[in-house]
């Protein structure tokens, strides 16, 4: 038969039971809501990741469009026919085939440095540089700037 200390006992066990219990779903739940979060940002980094591989594709595209154009430029300086044709097509003149000679900016003009007077390593002067603005805002155009 069981006593009335054996009752208590198991009473007592259940209660820890109960008390456990609930204390494993409270830290389920938190679990939970930690691994929705980190999946939240799992995916911001996913796009993220996708965004910067896109624009890095654009960026090197970018690049070697501009030395081809180089290249281009340096054959037209040279003589020899553009990258872009085969120099049996430009001999031809094919009419298809773009103009011998590529719409190529001339070479910018070096500017003179600016003067920059001595001090006699006097610590307290400060000498002022100049920089010339940016040409345009290129944040937010969806243009990389580069050409």
């Amino acid at each position: 038969m069981l006593t009335l200390d054996q009752v208590r006992a198991l009473e007592e066990r259940v209660e820890k039971a109960v008390t456990a219990i609930g204390r494993l779903r409270g830290e389920n739940s938190d679990l939970r809501d930690e691994l929705a979060r980190r999946q939240g940002r799992i995916a911001e980094l996913e796009a993220f990741i996708d965004t910067v591989k896109r624009d890095q594709s654009r960026i090197e595209e970018a690049i070697v469009k501009a030395l081809d154009r180089l290249e281009d430029f340096e054959d037209v300086i040279t003589g020899k026919a553009p990258t872009g044709e085969a120099p049996s097509v430009a001999a031809k003149g094919n009419p298809k085939s773009p103009p011998a000679t590529p719409n190529v900016p001339a070479p910018a003009v070096a500017k003179p440095e600016p003067e920059v007077p001595e001090h006699d390593d006097d610590p307290d002067v400060e000498l002022e540089l100049t920089q010339e603005p940016p040409e345009k805002n290129v944040r937010g155009s969806g243009d990389l700037g580069i050409f």
